[in-house]
C-alpha cells in the first residue's frame, strides 16, 4: 500500500473563455492517488446587472455595472484511472458567487437611509461537471469541461449549464511505484 501523499500532483489553470470575457479566471486542483481529483476555481468579473421597473426606487427597467466574485470547489473521479491524470473526467461543483453594484441615480438616497451605497446579492450553484483533459507537452495540459447546475438566488432559481476551455501546468511528482 502507497501513501497518499507520494502520489501528490498540482495543476494550475486559467479559463480561457472566462479570459476572453475580461476578467481573470484561475483554477487549482490537487491530484492524489490514481483516480482523484479537488479543484478550487476563482473568477472576478464585471457584468451588466439588470434591475426591473419599481425595484430600489428605479422608474424603469435598467441595466448597471455589477462586479462580480465567483469561488467553485469540487470533486473529480477520472474514470481511466491513469496516473498522468488525463482522460475523462465526472464530479460534483458547489459554487458561491457574490454580486456588488451600485444605482447611479440612487448613491445619495442610499446613504440618506443609511443603507449603504452598494448593493450585495449571493447566489450559489449546486451541480456537476463532466471533462475531458489531455496532455499537450511536458507540464503543459489543456482541458475541456461542462458544468450543469441549479442556480439558487434571490431572484430565480433556474439551470444553468457552461462550458470552460482551460491551459494550465502540472507539477509536483509522484513517487514511482515498487514492484508490481
Amino acid at each position: 500500500m502507497h501513501g497518499l501523499f507520494g502520489q501528490v500532483q498540482h495543476e494550475l489553470k486559467v479559463d480561457l473563455n472566462h479570459a476572453l470575457q475580461g476578467g481573470p479566471a484561475l483554477s487549482y486542483e490537487l491530484l492524489v492517488g490514481d483516480r482523484w481529483g479537488y479543484q478550487l476555481d476563482l473568477a472576478l468579473f464585471e457584468r451588466l446587472k439588470f434591475l426591473p421597473a419599481s425595484v430600489y426606487f428605479s422608474t424603469d427597467p435598467q441595466k448597471y455595472p455589477a462586479t462580480a466574485l465567483s469561488v467553485t470547489a469540487g470533486a473529480r473521479y477520472y474514470l481511466t484511472g491513469s496516473q498522468d491524470k488525463v482522460g475523462i473526467h465526472v464530479g460534483p461543483i458547489v459554487r458561491v458567487e457574490s454580486q456588488m453594484w451600485t444605482h447611479p441615480g440612487e448613491e445619495s438616497t442610499r446613504k440618506f437611509l443609511d443603507l449603504g451605497s452598494t448593493y450585495q446579492q449571493k447566489s450559489w450553484l449546486v451541480g456537476g461537471r463532466f471533462g475531458f483533459k489531455g496532455k499537450l507537452w511536458r507540464g503543459l495540459i489543456i482541458e475541456s469541461d461542462a458544468n450543469i447546475g441549479v442556480l439558487l438566488g434571490p431572484e430565480k432559481t433556474s439551470i444553468k449549464p457552461e462550458v470552460r476551455i482551460m491551459l494550465g501546468y502540472k507539477f509536483g511528482r509522484r513517487k514511482s511505484r515498487k514492484g508490481g
